[in-house]
């Protein structure tokens, strides 16, 4: 599936990489936050109160929830080719770096690989019966 602007699709995977990339850092801050709690409390240190780690564990959880909610909106931007000039069928690739080059020739092989090998298993099927 290729849209119509490039623009377009370039946009809403970097607002899919950015909301995926705050629902990961919020998920980590949420642990970090969970850990210094544990250790504070298995040092019996009472210098923070539940009160503000669960204050700030409740913010936490909105904002990844937040993100989660971005990523899912922005989901469709996966089933977009956003590389360059790209053609659906993956024949003409332009302003490309060599290394998105290899990967995509790369993934091009593999679906290629999977095609004919799913090919001859319909084949032996069909020669079964």
């Amino acid at each position: 599936m290729v849209m119509k602007d490039d623009k377009t699709a370039r946009t809403l995977r970097a607002l899919y990489d950015i909301s995926r990339h705050h629902a990961w850092a919020g998920t980590v801050l949420l642990s970090v936050i969970l850990a210094i709690r544990i250790f504070l409390e298995m040092a019996d240190i009472k210098y923070l109160s539940d009160t503000i780690f669960t204050f700030i564990g409740t913010i936490l959880t909105g904002y990844i929830l937040t993100a989660l909610f971005f990523t899912y909106r922005y989901r469709k931007a996966l089933y977009y080719h956003d590389v360059g000039n790209q053609k659906n069928n993956g024949k003409t690739i332009q302003n490309t770096s060599s290394k998105e080059r290899e990967k995509i020739a790369k993934n091009m092989y593999k679906m290629e690989k999977k095609k004919s090998k799913n090919e001859g298993k319909s084949a032996r099927k069909a020669s079964k019966k």
